[in-house]
């Protein structure tokens, strides 16, 4: 049996895996939750897809979150990947337990239950797929990428929201080949 868990524990899907389940269990009971009349109403009546139940709304949003909890979590391990000062178990579990508290913590509880703030899970869904991006570029920029960074084709960051970050990866990209930072 000890054997068995520790095969499943070193499986690259294990965390993942009990990450998403947490997340279901947690937000598991806004499913049952109703609209908020005069604060949801717009967004249904935008994007009527679902008609009027709430049930699919909720679980979009829960799933969504689940994806960004899973995304802090890749990124925080590739983060620790490139600064090569952590081995590899403690990588995980760093990034797990980072990615758990963003997760489960009680001020992502308003954009994952109500409609209305649904839209910052999916700016952060795709600002987390940015950076994701991101640190793909400078893990393997030595090997086939030259020039500009992959940055300016991902599109939240064209938004007025995050071009501040944007101009900030892009001058960082720039200095790479002086810096090497990721090495």
């Amino acid at each position: 049996m000890t054997n068995a868990f520790t095969h499943i524990k070193n499986s690259r899907w294990f965390y993942p895996i009990l990450l998403i389940g947490s997340v279901l269990a947690v937000y598991f009971p806004i499913l049952g939750n109703d609209f908020l009349y005069y604060w949801d109403d717009q967004w249904v009546g935008m994007n009527t897809g679902f008609g009027y139940k709430p049930f699919w709304f909720h679980l979009a949003s829960m799933l969504l979150h689940a994806a960004n909890a899973l995304l802090v979590y890749i990124c925080i391990f590739r983060l620790l990947e490139l600064s090569r000062r952590i081995v590899v178990e403690p990588r995980k579990l760093v990034a797990f337990f980072t990615a758990l508290i963003f997760a489960v913590h009680p001020f992502n509880v308003e954009s994952v239950a109500w409609m209305s703030a649904s839209k910052v899970l999916v700016y952060s869904f795709f600002y987390l797929l940015a950076t994701y991006t991101f640190l793909n570029y400078c893990r393997f920029a030595h090997r086939h990428c030259e020039g500009e960074s992959p940055k300016q084709s991902i599109p939240p960051l064209r938004t007025e929201e995050g071009s501040g970050v944007r101009n900030r990866l892009l001058r960082s990209a720039r200095n790479d080949a002086k810096t090497k930072w990721y090495y």
